[in-house]
């Protein structure tokens, strides 16, 4: 069970109060996504030039995205923490349409509008939130062309409707989890057992585990305490972890030869305990042993530094020195912490984190087409901030000016406090 205590060396954290460190956890997650899809094609940005393969491994775009499945899951927990009802599902199901789908329309619009090739079906498809990389037995519907990041979108969206039947039937969570992780584990025993099943299981359980988290006792106003990490010593070991993909490694070491690996796959819950420690940091919370997993975390990821420098493989790519890199220095950072207060600096990109997911890639691609100057590193860095300023404004646009007014007119101001009150 989860303890209460704040956790935090900022303080208690009140029940429904806002969290600027958790709303700067969301913008660090979307800075990352924005920064690592720069890097991840070549030629992407800038159709002249491409900067050195080590700039794309200063992120975490991978562990961005996982971080944002346990933020949700926390965040949609701590929303519904009430017993269950049909009034209240219904209400719920709304308040997610009317958060979603006015800014996911603009940013189909925006994306059909930076790549006109997509049939019908995909457009429709991507519509209703169908977009997969994973075929549904056979039947393939891709995320729109100049907009892959969608495909998140999709398993958002049916977690949205699964956690219905865990809030009305509230099963016991250790069996939900080894069952999930059963079936995320799967398809690297090569039994044929579909990509796409296997693959929401991953997602579900780094969702779970913020809902887990969220519908334990909340913190109580004790003494605060210091946690086991700092904030920057976390944020450096998921940009490692991002680098070494630590249990992929170690199951192909071992001889598990999966026929496909999905964009989520079993090998990604290595990193679920430092995504918790992250969360559990900002929210003042704990769970036992927590802090201990991710020591061990720090020891495994030793051994693979330690294997790669006996092989004399250490030097011989960029995301295994800069995962060394950022390993030895979140060891560094782990007690440092007078700097965790920069977590809340991104506050204000959490509140638009949302949009800047959404639209970045159709604007990278407009630039790339468009922007007239190309072919060195400063026209790659003036490609970048033009791609960042308008995402940015674009995203204040629709979060802070235009959502607010959608939400009120949608969801009246009475309704809202009802809901509230209810939990």
């Amino acid at each position: 069970m989860i303890k209460n205590h704040t956790g935090s060396s900022r303080g208690s954290l009140t029940y429904n109060a806002y969290n600027p460190a958790l709303e700067g956890l969301r913008g660090l997650a979307a800075l990352f996504v924005l920064y690592g899809h720069f890097f991840y094609r070549d030629r992407f940005l800038d159709p002249g030039y491409q900067p050195s393969a080590g700039w794309g491994h200063l992120s975490a775009t991978r562990g961005a995205v996982l971080l944002f499945f346990v933020l949700s899951g926390y965040l949609i927990g701590i929303t519904n923490k009430s017993s269950f009802s049909q009034a209240k599902a219904k209400d719920y199901l709304k308040r997610r349409a009317v958060r979603l789908y006015f800014i996911y329309l603009v940013a189909l619009v925006v994306t059909i509008f930076a790549h006109r090739g997509d049939g019908w079906p995909t457009v429709l498809g991507n519509l209703f939130f169908l977009q997969n990389f994973d075929a549904y037995f056979g039947w393939v519907l891709l995320p729109l062309t100049a907009n892959p990041p969608l495909w998140s979108l999709n398993y958002e969206v049916l977690y949205y409707l699964i956690f219905l039947l865990v809030w009305r039937f509230r099963p016991n969570f250790v069996f939900l989890f080894l069952t999930l992780a059963v079936i995320s584990a799967l398809p690297w025993l090569s039994l044929g057992f579909p990509d796409f099943v296997a693959a929401y299981s991953t997602g579900f359980v780094f969702w779970v585990s913020g809902l887990y988290l969220a519908w334990q006792a909340p913190s109580v106003p004790t003494v605060p305490r210091r946690p086991h990490f700092s904030n920057v010593s976390l944020v450096l070991f998921l940009v490692a972890l991002d680098n070494f993909q630590v249990l992929h490694v170690v199951l192909k070491a071992m001889g598990f030869r999966p026929d496909y690996v999905s964009i989520v796959d079993f090998s990604q819950l290595f990193s679920l305990p430092l995504c918790l420690m992250l969360l559990a940091n900002v929210t003042g919370r704990s769970l036992p042993y927590l802090p201990l997993m991710v020591w061990l975390m720090h020891g495994v990821v030793g051994l693979l530094i330690a294997y790669l420098w006996v092989s004399q493989r250490l030097f011989t790519e960029w995301r295994w020195m800069l995962g060394t890199l950022f390993s030895v220095c979140s060891l560094l950072t782990a007690r440092m912490f007078i700097w965790d207060a920069w977590l809340v600096r991104f506050s204000q990109l959490g509140k638009i984190s949302f949009a800047v997911y959404v639209l970045h890639h159709p604007i990278i691609v407009l630039v790339h087409d468009y922007f007239p100057y190309a072919g060195n590193g400063w026209s790659f860095t003036a490609r970048m901030l033009v791609v960042i300023g308008v995402t940015l404004l674009l995203s204040y646009l629709l979060e802070v000016l235009i959502q607010p007014k959608i939400k009120a007119y949608l969801l009246p101001v009475r309704r809202v406090e009802e809901m509230k009150k209810a939990g």
